[in-house]
Order: structure tokens, then C-alpha cells, then sequence
């Protein structure tokens, strides 16, 4: 089963309750920020020679939330944590920079602190879909697959065209061996997506669970072919070694 744990930085700020917390204030914040670059607490090491940089000029929260998706962007997660925690001295309220923050956390390979932001986002903008999703997809992957679906689900009643939540709840589903129900989802990705070949190879796989061999057979060669029109040879020939291996 192939899934999709793709996720990115929220690139700017639009929450009410950052703009709020500002008072509406167009002004420059003068800051003084440490950036450890090394950074031993969020690495969790010790020894580690850390690389400060100082940012002496005036900067707005905005600068500085700029900096930490562009820190993010390039790989320097260690760096963007630090920068999306300077955002959340100057706005503890903004969904998105917890969202941010959750995300590097999560890229560090911390994922109580990942879930805990995305809790800190959810709660303070339950409409705002990302925490939903990457906090479904963290649970996804620690097995417990009734929270994600949970997750998910509030991320499809709050956007209903959100086709990746429907996607990973469906992957939650084939996990928990309910596979009616994920076929019912990868159709609705479908629907959303008519070109997400993924879908299509994982609904083949959920229709031989759920004994259906027709459509399952159905599905993978559509996705191989798809996967070979595309250029993924390597999707090509995994598509067709799990035919082989099913006796499709």
C-alpha cells in the first residue's frame, strides 16, 4: 500500500487571532535572536558544537516567521523551531506558526512535540485543516489508526474536497482491515483526482482484500499502465510484482 505523507510550510500568516494579539500594530519589533543552528535540545544531543547567528536588526513577527518557512524549505529544520518559537514569544495565538513549528519538530523525527503544536493549532483555529492531516498521518504511522481516522475525518467535515485527508483515512481503513470503507474513500479521492494513480493501486489492493479479484486485477493494471505512461518504471514494475505475487 502506497501512502502519502507529503506535507509543507504553511507560507504565510493569516490567522485572526495573530493579527489580533498585534493589536493591529504595523511597527518593527527590535529582536536580539539566538539561532543554533547545532541546537542540542531540539536534536536531543549532547556535545554538539552549536553555530549561533544573531539577527540584530529589527524584524516584524512576519520577517521572522518568513525566515523559519525559508529555514524550513531548505532543511534546516533545528533552525525553523527556533524561529517559528520566536514568532510564538511575540504571538502565543497564531495556528499557523505552531502548524510551522510542528511541522520541523515532525522533520526532526520528534513527533510528541509534532503532535503536541498541531494540538496548539487545532485549538486555536479548529478550521484550519494542515494540523489535522499531519497530526493524522503521525498517528497513522504509530498504528493508531482509529485517532488518525479521527483526524482525518474532522479535516474532510470542515473541507469536504480535501482529497488527501480522504486518501490516508482510506489507508487507515485498509489497515484496520475495513476495506468497504476505504474502497468508499479511495473513491471519493477519485473523484476529487481522477489522475492520482496511487488511489487507483491501493483500491486494487483493498478490492482483492475485500475478495472482489475482477475490480483488484482492474485496478492494478490501470495503475501500471499509468504508472509506465507517467515514466515511474519503478511503480510500473511494482504494480505488476504484486499482481504477480496476488495471482492476478
Amino acid at each position: 500500500m502506497k501512502a502519502d505523507l507529503s506535507n509543507y510550510f504553511c507560507p504565510g500568516l493569516t490567522g485572526r487571532s495573530f493579527l489580533s494579539s498585534l493589536a493591529g500594530a504595523l511597527v518593527n519589533i527590535p529582536l536580539a535572536l539566538a539561532i543554533s543552528v547545532g541546537m542540542n535540545m531540539a536534536l536531543g544531543q549532547t556535545g554538539a558544537t552549536q553555530e549561533v547567528v544573531v539577527l540584530e536588526s529589527a524584524m516584524t513577527p512576519e520577517a521572522i516567521f518568513a525566515r523559519g518557512v525559508k529555514a524550513g524549505e531548505a532543511g534546516n529544520y533545528a533552525e525553523a523551531v527556533e524561529l517559528f518559537s520566536a514568532v510564538l514569544k511575540l504571538s502565543p495565538d497564531s495556528p499557523e506558526t505552531h502548524y510551522n513549528r510542528g511541522l520541523a519538530w515532525e522533520r526532526l523525527g520528534n513527533v510528541d512535540q509534532a503532535i503536541a503544536d498541531y494540538g496548539r493549532s487545532i485549538a486555536l483555529d479548529r478550521y484550519y485543516i494542515p494540523p489535522y492531516i499531519n497530526r493524522g498521518n503521525l498517528y497513522s504511522q504509530q498504528q493508531d489508526h482509529h485517532t488518525a481516522i479521527q483526524d482525518f475525518t474532522q479535516a474532510i467535515t470542515y473541507d469536504p474536497n480535501r482529497y488527501k485527508a480522504y486518501y490516508n483515512r482510506a489507508n487507515s481503513y485498509f489497515q484496520l482491515g475495513q476495506y468497504a470503507q476505504a474502497i468508499a474513500d479511495y473513491n471519493r479521492v477519485l473523484v476529487l483526482r481522477p489522475d492520482y494513480i496511487n488511489a487507483i493501486y491501493n483500491r486494487g489492493l483493498a478490492h482483492f482484500q475485500a475478495g472482489q479479484l475482477d475490480n483488484s486485477r482492474q485496478d492494478l493494471l490501470f495503475s501500471a499502465q499509468a504508472y509506465l505512461n507517467r515514466g515511474d518504471r519503478l511503480g510500473y514494475l511494482e504494480a505488476l510484482d504484486q499482481m504477480s505475487e496476488l495471482g492476478l
